[in-house]
């Protein structure tokens, strides 16, 4: 009985590295191919004039 114990978590032990390994090697290809959904982010735009078109009004001099 004991034999048939140790076989057993040893299959599933196998099994449970065959899909650890699949699962990291479906993220690696998932990952592999970048991701399209985004852009390039805060350099997609570099060009983009981001300052003020109006000077601050002062509080103390206004």
């Amino acid at each position: 009985m004991e034999t048939l114990l140790i076989d057993a978590l040893f299959a599933l032990g196998g099994i449970a590295a065959l899909g650890f390994l699949a699962y990291g090697g479906w993220l690696a290809l998932i990952h592999s191919r970048g991701f399209p959904q985004e852009g390039q982010g805060r350099f997609e735009h570099r060009h983009v004039r981001r300052a003020r078109q109006m000077p601050r009004k002062l509080a103390g001099l206004l």
